[in-house]
C-alpha cells in the first residue's frame, strides 16, 4: 500500500501532535503500508520520516520522494533531499517550480497512492494543503487527516 503524505509545511509541534502521527503511521503500516511518498519537508514530513526510520528496523518500508525534473537548471537543495530517500520519482511533466507546478505534483502523488495521510487545518482554506484533500475526496482516497485527533 502507498501512502502520500501531505501536509502544511508550518504546524507547531508538540508531543500530542507527534504522537498523533506516530499512531498512525504505526496503524498504516500494520495494514500493510511498504511505500511513503513525499514532495516537500514540513511538519509532517519530518514527523513521518523519523517514525519511519524507526519502524524500518521491522519493516521493509521505502520512502520515496516525488519531485519535479528541471531541465533547465540544477536544483541543489533537492537533489541533497532526494539523498535521504530510498527510491526517487522525477515527474517528468513537472517542469518549473511554483504554485502550479505544486498542485500538479500533489494531484500526481495522490492518483499514484492509495491513501493520503494529511495534517491539514481545515480553517486554512486557501493553501496547497487544502487542493490536495479536496482533490482526494474528489478521487475518493481514504484520507486520514491527523488534525482531527489533536
Amino acid at each position: 500500500m502507498k501512502v502520500a503524505v501531505i501536509g502544511h509545511r508550518l504546524v507547531k509541534v508538540n508531543v500530542v501532535v507527534e504522537l498523533a502521527v506516530s499512531i498512525e503511521v504505526g496503524n498504516l503500516v500494520e495494514e500493510g503500508a511498504d511505500r511513503f511518498c513525499f514532495a516537500f519537508g514540513g511538519t509532517l514530513t519530518d514527523i513521518c520520516l523519523d517514525v519511519i526510520k524507526k519502524l524500518k528496523r521491522r519493516y521493509d518500508i521505502k520512502r520515496v520522494y516525488y519531485r519535479a525534473a528541471y531541465t533547465d537548471e540544477k536544483d541543489a537543495v533537492a537533489d541533497y533531499v532526494v539523498s535521504f530517500f530510498e527510491k526517487k520519482h522525477f515527474d517528468e511533466s513537472v517542469s518549473k517550480k511554483g504554485v502550479d507546478a505544486v498542485g500538479k505534483r500533489y494531484r500526481f502523488m495522490i492518483d499514484d497512492c492509495d491513501v493520503l495521510l494529511t495534517l491539514y487545518d481545515p480553517k486554512r482554506e486557501k493553501s496547497a494543503t487544502a487542493a490536495a484533500v479536496a482533490y482526494a475526496r474528489k478521487k475518493k482516497k481514504r484520507i486520514i487527516n491527523v488534525w482531527d485527533f489533536i
